[in-house]
């Protein structure tokens, strides 16, 4: 069983889902994970909001998802988690850029309260 994450949504570059209707969420979120099936193989189960911030995904996105087996989604707010974080569709994630050296990376992943 194969689990990928940084799955992305599929007509635009950049989608703000929230700017869409529940049909055309689910379409996206559906489409996505199927492209990867059958490019992949395997369970696709996680979702990366394509811009993250947390007005671009809503209860519609959240309900599209879940349709659809995802079992977690990652933002793009920045932040941590903290213990007994209970929103499995709004996890959010930490940029990684290029210019980001391997010790900042490391200080970052280990004490990610520090870099919120």
């Amino acid at each position: 069983d194969t689990s990928v994450t940084g799955v992305q949504t599929c007509a635009l570059p950049i989608s703000i889902l929230a700017n869409s209707t529940a049909d055309q969420q689910d379409w996206e979120v559906a489409e996505c994970q199927q492209r990867l099936i059958d490019e992949l193989g395997g369970t696709i189960d996680a979702f990366s909001y394509p811009n993250g911030k947390r007005g671009d995904f809503n209860e519609f996105t959240r309900a599209a998802l879940r349709s659809h087996g995802y079992r977690w989604a990652f933002s793009y707010s920045g932040g941590h988690c903290q213990l007994g974080h209970a929103d499995h569709f709004d996890l959010p994630r930490t940029a990684v850029e290029s210019d980001i050296d391997l010790s900042l990376f490391r200080a970052a992943a280990t004490l990610p309260q520090l870099f919120s």
